[in-house]
């Protein structure tokens, strides 16, 4: 076995010294502010909305297809049985 400072998914450990050029970044660092949240959740919503409509919208036909031929294969079952009076 290697004696490397790299973990078994080949990514370096974290305490190892990031370097004054990171902690520099690290200070530059801003919070997100709520309306930059509120546009990407709203994207979201919107693409999830469009991916059900569209899902509702590919599964429609055969769901329609399907009620007609069951309702036509028990009107057709409903005249092959005859009552003896």
């Amino acid at each position: 076995m290697s004696e490397d400072p790299q973990n078994s998914a080949g990514m370096p450990d974290e305490d190892q010294d990031t370097g004054t050029p990171i902690a520099a970044l690290r200070e530059l660092q801003q919070d997100t502010s709520p309306l930059f949240l509120h546009r990407v959740r709203r994207r979201i919503y919107r693409r999830k909305t469009t991916s059900d409509l569209l899902s509702a919208s590919w599964e429609f036909p055969k769901i329609v297809f399907v009620e007609l031929a069951s309702m036509l294969i028990h009107l057709f079952s409903g005249y092959s049985t005859r009552k003896e009076d």
